[in-house]
């Protein structure tokens, strides 16, 4: 539904090689999706947009117009819109699957010099939006950004046992450096070092690069161990097999009353055409808040 990114965060690549943020009418990738249904009788399609977040209403206000209920997969960044229940569960009804959102950080100064422009209280609000609409979040996170301290890295832990009933899956990736085209190349250039000794060039296909300042290699990757130990301890999934899905969706069904069917009984075909279109606001959150914003 679109190409490249309207945004340039410190440790990303894309806008860089993908250009110009640019957007394909909603009608268009809804008649794609027709196609390729019609072709392979498929109801779930993962999106390959950098994000979903400029286009997913006009996308939900023409899939509602279906009498099937279409499932898309994709990526989210944190929003204000997302803390809106009138806007995830319209998203809902337009068949909002799951979203792969980068929540990166606990810690607001490492979202600060990520250039993220969210805060962690976006972050929280924005996990909940989605939860309480059934929409399956997939929270990726960032280990080991340059300047994270044990303390920044703590927020992080804290971050993911308060959310733990709001993650459907938690996934983190140590950071990685980008000789050029990333975010903050040219900023971190003065620190980067050649990961392999000069002794190593001659078998070597490329050279990698890293940044030569704290946290240190050694222990951004203790973290990323730390991290998935915590996962474990709070018993947030990171499924990849159909049988780890299976009781990850279940997990969700038991947390969430509007959970997005399991991935499984899509696969089968064992739902109704018109699922999505049936979901509205929990009654709990309307008699706890009186209203449907979240006010975080």
């Amino acid at each position: 539904a679109s190409s490249s990114c309207p945004y340039c965060c410190s440790f990303c690549t894309t806008a860089a090689f993908y250009g110009q943020y640019i957007e394909k009418l909603p009608k268009e990738t809804y008649e794609e999706v027709i196609q390729q249904f019609e072709k392979y009788n498929k109801r779930l399609f993962f999106m390959t947009d950098s994000l979903l977040n400029n286009v997913i209403t006009s996308l939900s206000v023409e899939f509602i117009k279906s009498k099937y209920t279409f499932y898309l997969d994709g990526y989210f960044r944190v929003c204000n819109e997302a803390t809106d229940l009138k806007n995830t569960i319209l998203w809902r009804q337009g068949g909002l699957y799951r979203v792969r959102i980068g929540v990166e950080s606990g810690s607001q100064k490492i979202l600060d010099l990520m250039d993220k422009k969210i805060t962690v209280e976006q972050t929280r609000a924005t996990l909940i939006g989605f939860a309480y609409a059934g929409i399956k979040t997939t929270a990726y996170f960032v280990i080991g950004h340059p300047e994270e301290t044990e303390e920044d890295f703590q927020m992080t832990l804290d971050l993911l046992e308060e959310m733990k009933n709001y993650i459907w899956q938690a996934e983190c990736n140590p950071f990685t450096y980008h000789y050029k085209n990333q975010g903050s190349s040219d900023r971190w250039a003065k620190f980067r070092k050649p990961l392999y000794p000069e002794r190593a060039k001659d078998i070597l296909i490329t050279q990698s690069w890293v940044v030569d300042c704290e946290p240190s290699r050694e222990v951004a990757y203790e973290r990323v161990f730390r991290f998935t130990e915590k996962c474990k301890e709070l018993k947030i999934p990171n499924p990849y097999s159909i049988e780890e899905i299976y009781k990850a969706d279940e997990r969700w069904k038991s947390l969430h009353k509007n959970a997005v069917p399991n991935l499984v009984h899509i696969m089968n075909n064992e739902i109704e055409i018109d699922e999505s279109k049936k979901i509205t606001i929990p009654e709990f959150v309307i008699s706890e808040t009186n209203t449907t914003e979240f006010g975080f």
